[in-house]
């Protein structure tokens, strides 16, 4: 069988922001913010999704462009105060531990951004300042004792009080492939901008109050942005015939999509600071990799991804037409090769199932430059890779038989009296 991947190239920043009317109770009788009244912490959520060449979980948030929206996902959100405005020496304390927050959810049109639903209610405390962080980990198990939880343990965690985030804040994670990791801090001189007209301006002074009562009255909404951390790879298919079986009984099927070797254990930094001075995910790459099998889109919204049907998924894409998806997009860690093996069979009229395999290494060509060139050679995060493949139906085998002619070579006639040579009679 012929082997096809095709890698879609497609880059796309997405980036969002908002801001809220002011509010006129918070105005005082000279038409000045009012400073004394107590102002709701509210969050809103934005995705920012960069797109270079192009137990389980519910599978991949989001889209590309034209498609890119929340749907209703949880996420744990984090509030830190750092203290009060000015104060040197201040005490991190958490505010918000792992609050279940929902995002908001598609209904007629895309939603890249919106105001982050929180399980509890949280006000801003007088001149405090805070910080906002916040993942999604989908159903991705939370691995070893000795690392922290979700949320912050209230009890020592080793020799750390969760209090003290000198060092961050991590947990440890197993993904499967179903599960879209995501981390999300805020950028204060953005959301500062994206107030129209407003107060708070993008200095280092009015920054160092942004997050607060004092910037949240001026309408500054701390916007977390929600970055992919995996890679993302789509699976679509064709036939490789114009005019392919199509018979249900006889379609070409592809049974499973397995890709071997994989990361599957990592360390999340969700709170940066000290020994993970960054958000990301880190793999355990000392560990024993494992294979990711590509499971199936369900058939009710915010189910768990489903298995692949035992008979398989039909492919009766003609050769003609586009390759079309045929299981749900699987996340993994960012490797430099994917080994992946697809199982196919098709069940040909008055024959018995013929099973097959394609077996492939899926790599990316280094580029040498360009602003959305892969420069090296990995497979990044937070980018979508279309992998194309094109499979062909069961061909009978059919032998021919073609029958030589003789050729007369003449006669021969034995004479008694020819004893010591029989001349041939040469023919026609």
């Amino acid at each position: 069988m012929n082997k096809t991947w095709i890698f879609a190239t497609m880059a796309l920043t997405l980036a969002a922001s908002c801001s809220r009317d002011k509010d006129v109770d918070n105005l005082d009788n000279n038409n000045k913010i009012d400073d004394t009244t107590i102002e709701e912490i509210v969050l809103g959520a934005g995705q920012s999704v960069s797109v270079t060449p192009a137990s389980r979980g519910i599978g991949a948030v989001g889209d590309l462009a034209a498609t890119n929206s929340w749907n209703g996902e949880t996420v744990y959100v984090y509030g830190i105060n750092n203290g009060a405005y000015g104060a040197e020496g201040a005490t991190k304390t958490v505010v918000i531990n792992a609050d279940q927050a929902t995002a908001p959810e598609y209904v007629d049109q895309a939603i890249e951004k919106g105001t982050l639903t929180l399980t509890g209610q949280y006000f801003y405390n007088g001149n405090d300042v805070y910080d906002f962080y916040a993942a999604h980990i989908d159903d991705a198990v939370l691995v070893d004792p000795t690392s922290m939880d979700i949320p912050l343990k209230t009890e020592p965690v080793g020799s750390k009080e969760p209090e003290d985030l000198s060092n961050g804040f991590f947990v440890k994670l197993k993904i499967d492939g179903t599960q879209d990791i995501m981390v999300a801090s805020t950028d204060k001189s953005a959301d500062i901008t994206a107030v129209v007209d407003g107060e708070v301006q993008d200095t280092d002074a009015d920054k160092e109050r942004v997050y607060s009562a004092w910037s949240a009255r001026r309408d500054v909404v701390p916007n977390l942005k929600f970055n992919h951390l995996l890679t993302q790879l789509r699976f679509n298919a064709r036939t490789g015939s114009n005019s392919p079986i199509t018979e249900t009984a006889n379609a070409i099927k592809i049974k499973s999509i397995e890709v071997k070797n994989v990361v599957n254990t990592g360390t999340l930094t969700i709170i940066p600071g000290g020994t993970n001075p960054e958000q990301g995910f880190e793999a355990d790459t000392d560990a024993p990799k494992v294979s990711f099998w590509a499971k199936q889109i369900p058939a009710n919204k915010g189910d768990k991804l489903a298995d692949f049907p035992e008979a398989g998924v039909d492919v009766t894409t003609k050769v003609s037409e586009n390759h079309a998806p045929v299981s749900a997009p699987m996340l993994l860690y960012p490797q430099d090769t994917y080994e992946i093996v697809i199982t196919t069979s098709q069940t040909p009229v008055g024959g018995t199932e013929v099973v097959g395999t394609i077996e492939g290494t899926l790599k990316v060509a280094k580029a040498e430059g360009g602003d959305a060139a892969n420069t090296s050679g990995i497979f990044d995060p937070g980018v979508l890779y279309d992998v194309n493949i094109t499979v062909y139906d069961v061909e009978k085998i059919e032998i021919s038989g073609e029958l030589i002619e003789w050729k007369y070579g003449g006669s021969i006639d034995v004479d008694p009296d020819d004893v010591d040579e029989i001349p041939v009679t040469p023919g026609a």
